[in-house]
Formats: C-alpha cells, structure tokens, sequence
C-alpha cells in the first residue's frame, strides 16, 4: 500500500511538471508526506482478526446474486496485452519525441567538417588575441616538401 502511495505521488509530480513551470511539490514535501503514510501503515502489521471473521468466506450472501465471481484467466490476459500496448505506445512516444534528429531543415555536419571544428575548438583554448582564422592543414607533414 505504502509502495502504490510513493509511485502515486512521484507519478503525479512528475505528470504535473509537465504542464506547470514550477515544481507543484518540493522533494522533502514528497519524502514528507510519504513519512506521514508509512507511520499511518505500521498499525496495519499488529492488527488481529477475530476467528469467527476468519472462518467464514469475505464474500457476502449476495455475492452470487449480484454476479460476483473469480475472473478468468482471459481477463488477465487480456490486461496483460493492454498493458503491454500502453508500454509500447510510451516507447513509441519516447522515440518520436526524442528522435536524434531534431532539425530536418539543418544539414548535419559530415565527418570532416566536425574533425575542423573540433580542432578549432581546441586550438581556441591556447589563442589569446582576435587575429585572422588560420586554414588547418588536416593531412600529414611530408619533410621532402
């Protein structure tokens, strides 16, 4: 029970912060509030039944006539599989949102120009004055030149 609480309040901060720009809960207000649940649930553990509670079934003597009964084992199934399809719509989701390529108009870099740039880069480290940009010769030193 404490474990559905925990996820119930992560999941609904989580969820909430996605359309809020503030967190609606702080951490220790989460960590807090869960605190307060557990020392609520610890009663749970020392409580007896009594024996006549225990003798006879929980259901009660309308149970048949109001078409309470076991499920089947398809329902359970069936449960699996929809949850299953929620799983992979979220993967799906997951995949269009964060898809590696984010700017379809922008033409991504080829291998040489990145090598050119990140060179630039590192050689921006150990200049110290705004002079002309210097062509980098990317092929080896030939010493018969």
């Amino acid at each position: 029970m404490a474990r559905s609480s925990i996820f119930g309040n992560m999941f609904s901060a989580a969820g909430a912060s996605l359309f809020l720009s503030f967190l609606p809960m702080l951490p220790s207000q989460i960590l807090l509030n869960n605190l307060r649940y557990d020392v609520g649930q610890l009663a749970i553990p020392g409580d007896e039944a009594h024996a006549e509670i225990l003798a006879r079934p929980a259901f009660s003597p309308l149970a048949h006539r109001l078409g309470v009964a076991r499920l089947p084992l398809a329902f359970f199934f069936i449960l699996l599989g929809m949850i299953a399809a929620y799983l992979v719509l979220i993967e799906v989701a997951k995949a269009r949102f964060y898809r590696a390529e984010r700017h379809p108009h922008r033409v991504r870099p080829t291998h040489e120009q990145r090598n050119e740039r990140h060179q630039r880069r590192r050689l921006a480290r150990f200049m110290h004055h705004e002079g002309p940009r210097l062509p980098i010769v990317t092929g080896t030193l030939n010493e018969d030149q």
